[in-house]
């Protein structure tokens, strides 16, 4: 039997899961961001009369929750959009992380003159980067430019660590009441450095097992292991643990599709979306519970109105900041383009105002801002109470939630009324590719011609398969109700009867599990197949070709 407080342990967080995967349904039904409602749930429950107080152990929440949702970001980094796109994933990451921490801590230096420069600093990195969680889980309901998606998602891989570099600067300045540049900068480099050395290094150890075990759980489970052990040596060795995390990330995901075997990436990915799922919206509610402690320790001799003008001003001061940067940059760079030209890829989309306007709103902080927070230390050098401890907790949260909440809510109707959408260039690509690949396979197939003893009528069936799907992707069409969008839906419809048909046939005794299992799993593949290559709309476009009901 569990003792009693570890069993009320379990139950509160399998109720805190339960509450957070409902209020995420709901934001989905609702099409709204799930973190802005989920931190707003987290909020009202914090707040019920004898509702248990949760407190994150800063450190714990770090190693839990950081690594795996990096490690998962970095699976969509393109290193040739990073390439094409380091400029302003660099002047975000970095640039914009210092000119907003400074400007926070000259805001509320100057609405609180007794405050320490270094106490400033710190509170200006705390509520610095965006984050990476709030950023993902807001543009995956967003069919935006490609390019957009590429610099906000580069921008909250990197930021943090910037952030957390000075965030670790400061409070040693806040503790010892000391502090030299020339030491700052070298271990800057140091830390930035030696992160992203180990993370390769990492990436190389996990590639090398990747290539050795055979059972695609082992292969997950190993990697979910060394994720975390990369950031906790990072942690360890005085190194950047984001760094590291990225840097593994980005290179073994850009190796693994040429080791790993189909099955274990069929395996593999879903499972890495679901747990990073769940780490996500049980981070959100964990930073709208919150409050109740924060609050709790906040000095009463600070008047509410009080702080809330210092929380008003701060999440402005980050707001303004970011648009000044953001736009700067964006009217530079295109008044370069249209007076010198433009020599870019074909590919590559070139910046618009309107575009600048979006990476400016995205601006959304989450969980790195309060575990930051709560990490600051309890006494100074001298044994003394840190300097504004509470006031800095509160003032992180008040950046949590303003951003989340008015940023996170508004960013989707901002991008409608802007009218901004996908170009498209990852569908022409997509499509390139299949060319190429089905004419690869054509060659492929007369290269087998010559192989005595192949039936070659079976050849001439594969090889019409391949000059079909060939003259398909080639075909320029309009999209509409196309004789493919039919045939996709009539497919669709065929696959829903045959899974009825397998689960009829299970609960009727007449097969078991076990083949209920293995070909519900192969219709499933073959229907994500056809989505992918289709859209997902096919279904709706035979419903509107059906003839309406009298």
């Amino acid at each position: 039997m569990l003792g009693s407080a570890a069993m009320e342990l379990f139950e509160l967080t399998v109720a805190l899961l339960a509450f957070a995967l409902l209020l995420s349904a709901v934001a989905h039904r609702l099409a709204v961001p799930y973190p802005s409602l989920l931190v707003i749930g987290g909020l009202v429950i914090g707040f019920i009369p004898n509702a248990p107080a949760v407190r994150i152990d800063p450190q714990l929440a770090l190693a839990l929750f950081l690594p795996p949702i990096l490690f998962d970001s970095a699976y969509s980094a393109s290193w040739r959009d990073l390439r094409d796109n380091w400029k302003p994933i660099l002047l975000l990451s970095v640039g914009l992380i210092l000119a907003t921490a400074f400007a926070v801590a000259a805001v509320v230096h100057w609405m609180i003159p007794d405050m320490p420069w270094a106490i400033a600093i710190a509170l200006g990195a705390i509520v610095a980067p965006p984050d990476a969680a709030a950023a993902s889980a807001v543009l995956q309901r967003l069919h935006i430019p490609r390019r957009i998606t590429t610099i906000l998602e580069a921008e909250s891989l990197l930021n943090d660590a910037t952030a957390l570099i000075l965030y670790k600067f400061a409070v040693v300045a806040a503790v010892t009441g000391s502090f030299s540049l020339q030491d700052a900068s070298v271990n800057f480099v140091f830390v930035a450095v030696g992160g992203v050395a180990l993370g390769f290094v990492c990436a190389l150890v996990l590639l090398f097992l990747s290539r050795r075990l055979e059972d695609p759980i082992t292969i997950i489970l190993i990697g979910f292991v060394a994720v975390a052990a990369a950031f906790l040596i990072a942690d360890r060795l005085q190194l950047s643990g984001v760094l590291t995390v990225v840097a593994m990330g980005v290179t073994f995901f850009w190796r693994v599709p040429a080791i790993n075997r189909p099955e274990v990436r069929l395996a593999g990915f879903p499972i890495w979306e679901s747990i990073v799922y769940l780490l996500n919206v049980l981070g959100f509610v964990l930073i709208g519970l919150q409050l109740r402690p924060i609050v709790q320790e906040l000095d009463p001799n600070w008047p509410l109105l009080r702080l809330l003008e210092l929380g008003f001003a701060m999440v402005a001061t980050m707001i303004v900041v970011r648009i000044v940067w953001v736009m700067f940059y964006n009217s530079v760079v295109r008044a370069k383009n249209a007076v010198h030209g433009v020599n870019a890829p074909a590919h590559f989309m070139l910046p618009t105002w309107q575009g600048g306007v979006v990476i400016s709103w995205a601006g959304m902080r989450g969980l790195v801002s309060i575990v930051t927070a709560l990490a600051l230390p309890l006494t100074t050098a001298n044994g003394e109470p840190f300097p504004y401890r509470d006031l800095l907790l509160g003032l992180a949260f008040a950046a949590v939630f303003g951003t989340l909440v008015f940023q996170g809510l508004t960013l989707g109707p901002l991008i409608r009324l802007l009218r901004i959408s996908d170009s498209g260039s990852n569908e022409r690509e997509i499509n390139l590719a299949r060319s190429e690949a089905a004419t690869a396979a054509i060659a492929a197939i007369d290269q087998l011609a010559e192989t005595p003893g192949l039936p070659r009528n079976t050849l001439d069936d594969v090889r019409s398969e391949y000059i079909t799907r060939l003259q398909e992707i080639s075909q320029d069409r309009e999209r509409g109700v196309t004789d493919d969008d039919l045939r996709a839906a009539i497919r669709l419809a065929a696959i829903e009867a045959e899974r009825a048909t397998v689960l009829r046939m299970r609960k009727g005794g007449l097969i078991g599990d076990d083949a209920e299992i293995e070909l519900t799993r192969d219709l499933d593949l073959i229907e994500t197949s056809i989505k992918r290559a289709r859209g997902d709309t096919p279904v709706s476009w035979l419903d509107a070709a059906r003839p309406e009901k009298t």
